[in-house]
This record gives C-alpha cells, sequence and structure tokens, in this order.
C-alpha cells in the first residue's frame, strides 16, 4: 500500500495486488523487485517461528510461485 501511495501512477498486475494483500499479514514489509520476465516479491515475515506455515500457505494460494529463501546476519 505504501508503494502505491509513493507512486501511484506504476501499474500493479491484479495478480501481484492480489499478493502483497494475502502476505501482508504475515510480514513487516514487501517490495515488488526486477522487472520483464516476471520480477520477484522481498518479504521479511514476521515471526520466523510461523515461517514453514506461511510458505505452506503462500504455495497453496499461488502455486505457480517459486521461493528462494535467504536469511540476514544481524551480528
Amino acid at each position: 500500500d505504501l508503494n502505491i501511495q509513493l507512486e501511484p501512477d506504476q501499474f500493479i498486475p491484479p495478480e501481484i495486488f492480489e499478493m502483497f494483500s494475502f502476505i501482508n499479514p504475515f510480514v513487516h514489509g514487501a517490495h515488488l523487485m526486477g522487472a520483464g520476465c516476471g520480477g520477484y516479491i522481498v518479504a521479511l515475515i514476521r515471526d520466523p517461528s510461523c515461517k514453514q506455515d506461511f510458505l505452506t500457505k503462500l504455495v497453496e494460494k499461488f502455486p505457480q510461485i517459486s521461493i528462494e529463501e535467504f536469511t540476514l546476519n544481524q551480528e
């Protein structure tokens, strides 16, 4: 929603908007990156202990996606 406020003329396909709406309760934030061949969403999960449940629900809702996990070094 903040991205839309910051860039109101930006076109977001309905499928991407639906995905952002779905993940919003589970993440601190997310951003659409890349362009052209699909792009990708980077998101920071709110509760790491619920990560697997979140990923399962995400794949059930959007079976066409692929997920790449990464961690941040907090040192």
